[in-house]
């Protein structure tokens, strides 16, 4: 296991820390702290934007190859929006008011959360062989306010009183991305803006983001109620069928045909694929081969037919269309950035 000791006196340092203590990245002076962490046992794209005093994104994308363990000490002064695309693990947080605890070893895919304690005391587990993909949204409550014209009629009454300057208590939140916030966080990770434009365009979709969760606090509804556990029979089924679906994107099987492979009913195999992968055998399906199609045009320097046809799209416009759509540019928008 690879074990992290994150201990911090503030929020840059813990931002800097938990990004670093998965990275060897290279120290800004911006972010200056001691830490204690090791590496050596996974692959990563991480990086953090300071957009402003007080408003801060993070990006963590790593592929583990053995169980990852963050213990974590910290002061924290920033809420925290959190957005995952991807990763397993689990959580036991002692906040200054209550304990978090929660196991998301059946997936973390397309859910999010809200928190914010002034003081964190705890461990991240993140699971070995799995893709770590994750947005963060850090904002202080001060910058927060200034956004909303100082209002303070804004969210749960809880994050009301946050907002208002209240420093003994916490706030967690989590619930589902929605298709909207997905969209904002895809044109998040591909901007193809630079130097102060691009500033501009993050923090503004950073704010679009905190919109739609404020605005989803509201609505209890939309909380997300844990399922029952699937047993390990049933995981390892629906992890079956995705090896299934990844390598065969150019002539994948039906959903029929993918439920009998794995031993399951075509609606219990969409239900339980839903509940690992936060989409559907089609999303996901989907999905992968748009994620393969950036890696080709990036890495391997194919032209867009080449590429489409690559990850079983017949239809040259289909596949643009399904790119644009996912990633906020045209295959061709996105190749240009790396002629």
């Amino acid at each position: 296991m690879l074990h992290n000791v994150i201990k911090t006196n503030s929020s840059e340092e813990f931002i800097w820390a938990s990004v670093a203590g998965s990275a060897p990245l290279k120290k800004q002076s911006t972010f200056d702290f001691k830490v204690e962490y090791f590496h050596g046992r996974q692959h990563n794209k991480n990086w953090i934007c300071k957009l402003k005093p007080g408003l801060i994104l993070s990006h963590m994308d790593l592929i583990t190859r053995g169980e990852i363990k963050n213990t974590i000490t910290t002061k924290e002064e920033f809420i925290k929006f959190v957005f995952f695309m991807s990763g397993r693990g689990r959580v036991d947080y002692d906040f200054i008011d209550t304990r978090f605890k929660r196991d998301f070893s059946n997936g973390l895919v397309h859910h999010s959360y809200t928190s914010f304690s002034p003081e964190i005391d705890g461990a991240i587990f993140v699971n070995a062989g799995h893709r770590l993909h994750q947005l963060t949204i850090h904002i202080s409550p001060a910058v927060l306010l200034n956004y909303f014209n100082r209002q303070f009629d804004i969210g749960p009454f809880t994050f009301r009183d946050i907002l208002k300057g209240a420093d003994q208590i916490s706030f967690f939140h989590t619930a589902r991305i929605t298709k909207q916030m997905n969209t904002a966080i895809s044109h998040i990770l591909h901007c193809e803006y630079s130097g102060v434009m691009r500033q501009l365009y993050l923090e503004s979709k950073a704010m679009e983001l905190i919109t739609y969760k404020i605005d989803q606090m509201m609505q209890p509804e939309t909380a997300i109620r844990k399922p029952p556990r699937l047993s390990d029979n049933d995981c390892e089924r629906i992890k079956k069928a995705a090896d299934i679906l990844t390598v065969n994107l150019d002539s994948p099987p039906s959903l029929f045909e993918l439920a009998k492979s794995v031993g399951i009913s075509h609606t219990r195999l969409n239900l339980d694929f839903k509940r690992i992968y936060g989409t559907t055998v089609f999303g996901y399906l989907r999905q992968i081969r748009l994620e393969k199609a950036k890696q080709l045009l990036e890495e391997k320097g194919l032209n867009v037919s080449e590429t489409a046809y690559e990850v079983g799209y017949n239809s040259i416009p289909s596949f643009s269309k399904a790119y644009s759509d996912y990633f906020g540019s045209t295959p061709k928008g996105h190749m240009k950035k790396f002629d």
